[in-house]
């Protein structure tokens, strides 16, 4: 069996938009919903189609739970 360190995993999560820093020019699911005024199902699938579309690509941001714990929550940037 092969070993994968913590760094190797940091990285593929790197990669993948799924660890590091907050990307604060990205917007959250709720920010769409807020922006455009619609359902939160519809923004999802909006945000995902522009995945697929390549014109968006999945990211992280940091955020406040309803009860204050500070975590990531998956977001969206546009591809410039």
């Amino acid at each position: 069996m092969t070993h994968i360190n913590r760094d190797e995993w940091l990285k593929a999560l790197t990669d993948a938009g799924m660890a590091g820093e907050s990307d604060e020019s990205a917007i959250t699911v709720n920010e769409y919903v807020a922006m455009f005024g619609v359902p939160r199902t519809t923004a999802a699938t909006q945000l995902e189609q522009l995945v697929r579309a390549g014109k968006a690509i999945p990211t992280q941001k940091r955020g406040l739970t309803s009860a204050g714990r500070q975590i990531y929550f998956k977001a969206y940037r546009l591809v410039p």
